[in-house]
């Protein structure tokens, strides 16, 4: 029975991570680095200037010293699919689909090249809702809600997740204990193909790979930007990764990532007039929107304690 709890915890929790009503449109960039662009030259003089910073802590054989950071990350998806588009087999086929989530995460993290050293604490809730209309006008709703608390002190990961479900007037409610990291693992996964963590670990930029098309496009004393805005009829694209350094060394003080993939779930509603040729004008309502936003900043101080009843994780 623990086995197939386990299993249902772990489909929800990965549903939230590819998938809130309109939060998704909520969800704002940050503001430094989105409206302001360096020229090649201050990009190029910022990243030589960095290089040797960094080589000189490097030949003094420095490792990042232990860090609290502030932990803030939100997550959120909404789809709307209509009938007919094909991606349904079955009955599902003739249906309109509607699917909203929400996840929200906050906690503390210990940041260091130590394993030993390392705690962090993170609760994290994911609200799930999908609405489905058939061809006979029927409607269906089925929500889902996880709540999660995740502590990892002294080499041990103690995790507390309770789902519960609701699909009509049925609904049912599950909570395991385990030592395994379903949180972390969560929220760590980025659209730039890097563990969040694992860079604020090791503490400087030298390890993360953002492409040649990446470098920074704003740069400012200890505070870089890579911005990103892609625009057609069909779809919208933002990224965003913001770092800010420390002031006498190259360890990174605080960061900051933000990804928005907005498209249009019926595209066919902005082709031309089959008789006319003509396109109506409108302003795209882009009803297929995922968003990802996560914030490290520095705290003087963390809270983590093991759980008082540590005995029921095992």
């Amino acid at each position: 029975m623990k086995k197939i709890i386990s299993l249902l915890l772990i489909a929800v929790l990965s549903i939230c991570l590819l998938s809130c009503g309109n939060k998704a449109n909520s969800i704002k960039e940050f503001a430094f680095g989105s409206e302001n662009f360096s020229s090649e030259d201050e990009v190029l003089d910022w990243t030589l200037s960095y290089a040797e910073e960094l080589a000189k802590e490097m030949e003094e054989y420095s490792l990042r010293p232990k860090k609290w950071y502030k932990i803030d990350f939100e997550s959120a998806k909404y789809t709307k699919t209509y009938p007919n588009i094909g991606i349904y087999d079955g009955e599902n086929q003739s249906s309109t689909i509607e699917y909203s989530e929400h996840v929200k995460c906050s906690g503390w993290y210990l940041a260091t090249p130590y394993d030993f050293e390392k705690k962090y604490s993170l609760s994290l809730t994911c609200t799930v809702k999908t609405t489905t209309i058939d061809a006979n006008g029927e409607k269906t709703v089925e929500k889902y809600k996880l709540s999660a608390d995740e502590v990892y002190i002294e080499g041990v990961t103690y995790t507390k997740m309770t789902a519960k479900a609701t699909d009509g007037k049925d609904t049912t409610k599950r909570t395991e204990y385990s030592t395994e990291s379903y949180v972390l693992d969560l929220i760590s996964k980025s659209f730039y193909e890097m563990d969040v963590f694992d860079l604020l670990d090791k503490g400087t930029i030298l390890s993360l790979s953002l492409g040649e098309d990446r470098l920074p496009t704003y740069v400012k004393n200890r505070k870089i930007a890579y911005y990103d805005e892609n625009n057609s009829e069909f779809s919208h694209n933002t990224e965003q990764f913001i770092a800010q350094f420390e002031t006498k060394s190259p360890y990174i003080k605080g960061l900051k990532l933000y990804h928005k993939a907005a498209t249009l779930s019926n595209p066919t509603i902005i082709m031309p007039d089959l008789n006319t040729g003509e396109v109506n004008d409108f302003e795209p309502e882009y009803n297929n929107v995922l968003v990802y936003k996560l914030s490290a900043n520095p705290s003087f101080f963390g809270f983590v304690s093991r759980p008082s009843d540590y005995y029921k994780y095992f």
